[in-house]
């Protein structure tokens, strides 16, 4: 810890009301050296033991680093994007919630919406790791604003900013059926479809994108027609046909059941769904999905002969496999 403790010592001492305390390249040497740290330490903390000495040294890091991202109000400061990333580089072996102040939870929230692209891709990857730690996680998140915050993220210029936005939307959708409502309130589904649509994005984005859709459509229970008939009017339906062209097994199983949703499961728009789906070429796209040949796709292409021959009434011949 010896070597760790004058680095938390200099951002300890940031005071962003003394400016005669915030020696600008100190604070940014230190913040960069425990960026480095924290990237080695990354890779060897899931066998770190709570007691003991480095399991110790990384939560004074922790909460170092998440109070001098909490006091620092220059978001265009290298200092402060160095600290994000090592932040990150814990979260990502430890997200803990309850082991950060409560207060970087909004103040995350706002850096999502910095002026500075890369300052937002970095607290979207603080905000994805909190979220996928815990439903605790999610809650706080969405009480502060995370829903919100996020939107623009998703049609930026910038695809890493897309994706990790994507992603956070995608965790955000498996939570209640409060923040399900939130994200459609606040308009995510057509930014979604656009990037799921999207033949240019990158394979990630997409996925994550689609999975987002593809959650709100598949909420467990009774189908909550509100929701089923917002994603309708997005053009959630052509998204998620989009995403049947997709490598990745996990995106287009749970796009396949978002599809079934629509149009096998009983709810008020059930017709239309199909109509809709008709109307934007699904019945080529299942058959040309049934023709994918990778054998992990087994089950998902014999639910797509089931969604043609008994669903849509299409004649569909079983797949060999």
């Amino acid at each position: 810890e010896g070597g760790v403790a004058p680095l938390l010592g200099v951002l300890d001492a940031y005071d962003p009301d003394d400016p005669s305390k915030n020696q600008g390249s100190q604070v940014l040497q230190a913040a960069q050296a425990l960026e480095s740290i924290t990237e080695s330490l990354k890779n060897i903390t899931e066998s770190f033991e709570p007691g003991s000495d480095e399991y110790e040294v990384t939560q004074d890091i922790r909460s170092t680093l998440a109070v001098y991202i909490m006091n620092q109000t220059d978001e265009t400061t290298e200092s402060l994007e160095a600290s994000l990333l090592a932040l990150e580089n814990i979260l990502s072996t430890e997200s803990d919630l309850d082991a950060l102040p409560y207060s970087i939870v909004p103040r995350l929230v706002e850096l999502c919406t910095a002026k500075h692209s890369f300052t937002r891709q970095v607290a979207l990857g603080c905000v994805g790791l909190i979220l996928a730690g815990s439903h605790k996680g999610i809650n706080r998140l969405a009480e502060a604003g995370i829903i919100g915050a996020i939107r623009p993220c998703i049609t930026s210029e910038d695809g890493e900013e897309r994706r990790r936005a994507c992603w956070a939307a995608s965790i955000i959708a498996v939570g209640t059926l409060d923040e399900d409502e939130a994200l459609m309130a606040a308009g995510l589904a057509p930014s979604l479809v656009q990037v799921v649509s999207d033949p240019e994005e990158g394979s990630s984005a997409r996925g994550h994108a689609a999975c987002a859709l593809a959650r709100l459509a598949s909420e467990q229970g009774e189908p909550d027609d509100k929701i089923l008939e917002t994603l309708l009017e997005a053009a959630c339906l052509d998204g998620l046909l989009s995403a049947l062209t997709l490598k990745n097994q996990s995106v287009v199983e749970e796009s396949l059941n978002a599809i079934t949703a629509f149009v096998h499961r009983r709810w008020s728009g059930k017709q239309r769904a199909i109509e809709m789906l008709k109307a934007a070429g699904g019945v080529a796209a299942l058959r040309a999905f049934k023709l994918r040949p990778e054998p992990d796709l087994a089950r998902e292409r014999l639910g797509t002969h089931m969604i043609l021959e008994y669903t849509l009434q299409e004649s569909s011949l079983p797949p060999r496999v």
